[in-house]
């Protein structure tokens, strides 16, 4: 593929500056896969309860760990093909599949009976949710112009600790008030299906606004070919490099939140609603960063700079 500068590039074809509106939509279905995987978080040692037994047994810590990993494993695996079929068909078809699959998947694991449908559904969701990061991307590079372009990509990133930030804070709620009720009390089902349920209310919110906000006939999709710099970071071995470190990144995010989730259930004895409050406070600290310091950060620093500090902190 041949790169081209925004001066090649046709006037007609030129991205422009995202409106607010159109902004707000392309981020909510980020804000949706991940107010999903947020709201999980708490419940996840009293959901396997429900499905494995008693919270003592050794291999639930194990079941935890292998369903995030399931999750981010279809995610990683079907994250290129949804790629391909962006580059072909553009976002609009790939944003209302996922959305739809996502939710789907979501709102049948707040019944699931067994271990095996859980995992199947979580490998389900990860699958259709790794379609939106880069339908969200090509969006994004093809409708705003190269000056607003990283100020709207580092809004991916908010609106999707945003959503991390929710999803926690909806779990704690929403069981609060379940477990006041004698009906909560006597059906653990409840306590941990009607926050999952939410989530995949909100997914199929966000996919009718994408149908409503990006009709295909206002919306055509312009592909854009970025600009491939000469130098040192434009060689193999420097994507190599930060596809490593983005998977460095990962890996020790997951082992944090499936270990807090289950240290501080047989450890600390936290409710649902108390980890969910636990989870907020490390969701508003990312977010806090992202939005007010690294925002200008980018703007007086080199990247490496920023990657190597972000590792060391």
């Amino acid at each position: 593929m041949r790169a081209v500068s925004a001066s090649e590039r046709p006037a007609s074809t030129a991205p422009r500056t995202c409106s607010p509106g159109e902004t707000a939509f392309l981020l909510l279905p980020l804000f949706s896969v991940a107010l999903g995987y947020g709201a999980m978080l708490p419940v996840l040692p009293g959901f396997l309860d429900r499905l494995h037994g008693a919270s003592t047994d050794d291999a639930l810590p194990l079941h935890a760990g292998l369903l995030a990993g399931v999750y981010i494993g279809a995610f990683a695996i079907a994250a290129p093909f949804w790629g391909g079929i962006t580059d072909r068909h553009g976002p609009r078809g790939v944003l209302l599949a996922g959305l739809v699959g996502y939710a789907a998947a979501t709102l049948w694991l707040g019944v699931a009976g067994s271990l095996v449908a859980v995992y199947a559904l979580r490998f389900a969701a990860g699958a259709f949710a790794a379609g939106l990061v880069p339908a969200t991307t090509a969006s994004i590079v093809a409708r705003c112009d190269e000056a607003s372009r990283v100020r709207h990509l580092g809004w991916m990133s908010a609106a999707a600790i945003g959503g991390f930030l929710v999803g926690p804070a909806l779990t704690g709620w929403v069981h609060g008030l379940l477990d006041a009720s004698s009906v909560a009390r006597t059906s653990p089902l409840h306590v941990t299906a009607v926050p999952i349920w939410a989530t995949g209310g909100v997914a199929l919110a966000s996919a009718a606004g994408i149908a409503w906000r990006f009709r295909p006939s206002q919306t055509p999709f312009q592909r854009v070919d970025l600009v491939v710099q000469s130098g040192p970071a434009a060689h193999p071995g420097a994507r190599l490099g930060i596809l490593l470190l983005s998977a460095l990144g990962t890996f020790g995010l997951g082992a944090f939140e499936v270990g807090l989730s289950l240290q501080s259930r047989w450890a600390w004895r936290l409710s649902p609603a108390d980890l969910g409050w636990l989870f907020v406070t490390c969701s508003m600290v990312m977010l806090a960063i992202q939005v007010l310091l690294f925002d200008r950060l980018q703007r007086q620093l080199q990247p490496a700079v920023l990657v190597v500090g972000g590792f060391v902190l």
